[in-house]
C-alpha cells in the first residue's frame, strides 16, 4: 500500500510540475486514475479486451496494486460454495485457482515483480516531476 501511494502521489507531482493551471492538472490527473482503473482488471478482465488495448494493462498502478494484495491475500485459501450447504472439492476453489483464472502470477517473484513495477513507476515519475520542475524558470 505504501508504495502505491508513493505511486499515486509521484503521479500527481509530475502532471503538477508541468500544468500550469490547477484546475487542468487536476482534470488530467482523474482522466489517467480513471484510465488506469478501467485497465487494472478490477472492471473488466484484460482477456477479454481486445489485443490491441491489452497492452495499456502495463501502464496501471493499479494493476499492480491489485495483483500484489490479491497474491498477499488469496495464496493458501479454500473457498466453498455456501449455498450448496456441502464442503465437497467439485464447490470448492482455492485462491490459486483464482489468480491462475485471472493470469495473475502467484510465485514468490510475481509478488515482487509488482512490488518493483510500481518502484519503478513511481521513480520515473518523481524524476520527470524534478526535470520539469528544474526546466521552469525562476522569478527574480
Amino acid at each position: 500500500m505504501l508504495v502505491t501511494t508513493m505511486t499515486g502521489c509521484a503521479l500527481v507531482f509530475c502532471v503538477g510540475s508541468g500544468v500550469e493551471i490547477f484546475g487542468i492538472a487536476v482534470l488530467i490527473v482523474a482522466m489517467c486514475l480513471i484510465s488506469m482503473a478501467i485497465f487494472a482488471g478490477l472492471f473488466v478482465n484484460i482477456s477479454s479486451l481486445p489485443s490491441w488495448l491489452q497492452w495499456l494493462q502495463y501502464l496501471s498502478l493499479f494493476r499492480y496494486s491489485l495483483n500484489t494484495l490479491t497474491i498477499n491475500e488469496l495464496t493458501g485459501l479454500i473457498f466453498c460454495d455456501s449455498v450448496s450447504n456441502s464442503s465437497s472439492p467439485e464447490n470448492c476453489m482455492t485462491g490459486e485457482q483464482y489468480m491462475d483464472k485471472q493470469g495473475i502470477d502467484y510465485s514468490t517473484w510475481g509478488l515482487w515483480q509488482n512490488q518493483m513495477a510500481l518502484g519503478i513507476m513511481a521513480l520515473s515519475l518523481m524524476t520527470l516531476a524534478y526535470i520539469q520542475l528544474r526546466i521552469v524558470p525562476r522569478y527574480k
